[in-house]
């Protein structure tokens, strides 16, 4: 093989890896920026179209955005097995604040009313947050979707 050759076999190898390498790393990063290790509903019997708040205890990993608006979506299954869906929203995770930089774990809480159509007895929450770490996630999203909470809705 003469110098020439070398020399295009070089630079072919060369942007190979620069293009291979970085995509390979991309489809094999799978982290989610945080982990669920518990979640609790309060208040623990909530009527039907009651307030309640669902206070995640996460193990933060790292920071990453939302892969698109409203990337949270949610659905609490109740006794009949009746899947009520509430709207998706935009949910994010940063973990840049103070009291959370130096924590290993923290709450993640939020606010709705239940439907009012829910059906007294035992009851499960369950939700799902994609974010984009990186750049080929806002095609194929990392997800935090586990555990669900379950809980048990009061008589009206």
């Amino acid at each position: 093989m003469n110098g020439l050759h070398k020399r295009q076999s070089l630079v072919a190898a060369s942007v190979t890896m620069a293009v291979v390498a970085p995509v390979v790393w991309m489809l094999l990063d799978r982290m989610p920026p945080y982990d669920r290790i518990g979640g609790t509903i309060t208040p623990e019997s909530p009527k039907p179209g009651e307030w309640v708040d669902v206070k995640w205890i996460v193990r933060v990993k790292r920071d990453c955005p939302a892969n698109e608006t409203r990337n949270v979506t949610r659905v609490i299954i109740d006794s009949t097995g009746k899947i009520n869906e509430f709207a998706p929203f935009e949910g994010y995770f940063r973990s840049m604040n103070p009291q959370l930089a130096s924590a290993d774990r923290t709450e993640l809480v939020r606010t709705f009313q239940l439907p009012s159509s829910l059906t007294p007895g035992p009851a499960r929450y369950m939700s799902k947050a994609c974010f984009a770490c990186n750049p080929l996630q806002y095609i194929w999203p990392v997800c935090v979707d586990r555990p669900g909470i379950n809980f048990v809705v009061s008589e009206p």
